[in-house]
């Protein structure tokens, strides 16, 4: 694990005691893209019902964002092996899973990836909401506290393409043409209210 430079905690003076305030968010926990998730899936062996059954498990979590109790209580009619009996079988899917990945991923990961894809997609807040009871969650601020986490290069990489709010059109960059033509608009349209405005 690597160690950050950033406090996770900062000392503040108020009044005669000191008080101790969050300045960054908790460590995000690792999870894959829906992308490399499906890569994983299509990875993870099928030589037998018990890696079969392990796959199922994988794949249903990342699609369905399923508890891992809500996991082992699905059944298959054609499963030859004996039911699941406790949420062990989810983090031994999960172990097989990832057996050959530089990441090991918790059965918990596939919440904080649907959640991350929610973030990817320009939804309505109403879909917001929707995609957030899909999870089993009250409202969209439970999903956004607990699950798909930034991470500190996602972070940049947003904060890198972000407008400058002194230029938040890119003005900066449009050519003397473009800077001209803007202007003799507005000045148009300036003379055109004003004579409707007189009339």
């Amino acid at each position: 694990m690597t160690s950050s430079i950033w406090p996770k905690t900062v000392q503040i003076a108020s009044g005669c005691q000191n008080r101790r305030i969050k300045s960054l968010p908790r460590d995000a926990k690792p999870y894959p893209t829906s992308e490399e998730a499906a890569q994983i899936v299509e990875a993870m062996p099928l030589r037998n019902h018990l890696q079969k059954r392990q796959r199922a498990i994988f794949a249903i979590a990342f699609l369905g964002a399923l508890r891992a109790d809500t996991l082992i209580s699905l059944r298959s009619n054609r499963d030859p092996i004996a039911p699941m009996a406790s949420k062990h079988a989810v983090s031994q899917a999960f172990a097989l899973a990832c057996c050959n990945q530089a990441v090991t991923y918790t059965p918990q990961a596939a919440k904080h990836t649907i959640a991350a894809e929610c973030d990817n997609r320009p939804l309505t807040s109403v879909q917001r909401k929707a995609w957030s009871k899909n999870m089993g969650h009250e409202n969209d601020l439970t999903t956004n506290r607990h699950y798909g986490k930034m991470t500190d290069d996602r972070r940049r990489e947003v904060l890198d393409t972000a407008p400058d709010k002194h230029d938040p059109m890119g003005a900066l960059t449009w050519s003397d043409e473009d800077k001209i033509a803007l202007v003799a608009a507005v000045l148009s349209r300036t003379r055109q209210a004003r004579r409707c405005l007189q009339a």
